[in-house]
């Protein structure tokens, strides 16, 4: 049997992909850190405005687009939504903006905040790679620009990966929020729990300004389903679907000021 050699193995597909940005700086300074740090990535075409990224997508069916939020005219949102397909995936780049950032995070959406690091865009490209499998969904693209649009920090809906895709789950559906070792356990309404590959913390992260709060290094809950709160060193809350979830002594002054007492 013919065995090829590490070097040849180690060899990876080109990812064919554009940039879209009407700052030149920003152009350069990616295209050479992916140059640098990510040799895989062949740039096909590099855009200035969101009709020249439009025509570069269409001529160039490109795998994997990096992409502007904030340019003049027509913003980057406007160039998803003048593509003929979506065959390809997005990396959006953008300058801080909360609300946005949040869009992105809620619905599962690769970001890069600029300026772009070199950490942040290798991993970003590791993330297309892992996840290349699973197309972003128009309904996916459609919820961040609502929320990015009318600028809204109570979202309805969070995104969760799972092997075929994406899961959409109303946050009012969320019991609660279990750690299992480096996923998370997701407790819903009426509905078989949900096992995803991030941890407890991150949707802590996520989460923080909704109606969640963390209770213990395990458990995290949805306040809007605590039906009873016992008293003791850190307490104990019990959930609508039954489960008694031990609140530890350095949680419980948290929990007590966010709940309606």
């Amino acid at each position: 049997m013919h065995v090829l050699p590490l070097y040849m193995l180690a060899i990876r597909e080109p990812i064919r992909a554009i940039i879209i940005d009407d700052e030149p700086p920003c152009i350069d300074s990616l295209v050479a850190k992916l140059t640098d740090h990510c040799p895989d990535v062949s740039i096909i075409e590099t855009c200035h405005s969101a009709t020249a990224g439009v025509n570069a997508i269409n001529a160039h069916k490109p795998q994997l687009v990096f992409l502007d939020v904030n340019m003049p005219g027509e913003d980057g949102f406007s160039v998803l939504q003048r593509c003929r397909d979506m065959a390809f995936e997005v990396i959006f780049t953008t300058a801080y903006d909360k609300y946005a950032l949040r869009a992105f995070q809620f619905n599962a959406l690769n970001y890069l905040l600029k300026p772009v690091g070199v950490a942040d865009l290798v991993d970003s490209v590791n993330r297309y790679r892992e996840q290349a499998h699973i197309r972003t969904s128009l309904q996916q693209i459609e919820s961040m620009l609502k929320q990015v649009r009318q600028h809204q920090q109570q979202v309805e809906k969070l995104a969760l990966p799972t092997l075929t895709g994406y899961r959409f789950i109303d946050l009012s559906e969320i019991v609660r929020l279990e750690s299992d070792s480096n996923y998370t356990r997701f407790h819903l309404k009426n509905e078989q729990p949900i096992l995803v590959s991030k941890t407890l913390k991150d949707y802590e992260e996520l989460l923080t300004a909704e109606t969640f709060v963390r209770v213990h290094h395990s458990h995290m809950i949805n306040l809007a389903h605590v039906q009873e709160y016992r008293k003791g060193q850190g307490g104990v809350v019990v959930m609508t679907d039954g489960t008694e979830i031990e609140v530890s002594a350095r949680k419980k002054a948290d929990l007590i000021a966010r709940l309606p007492l």
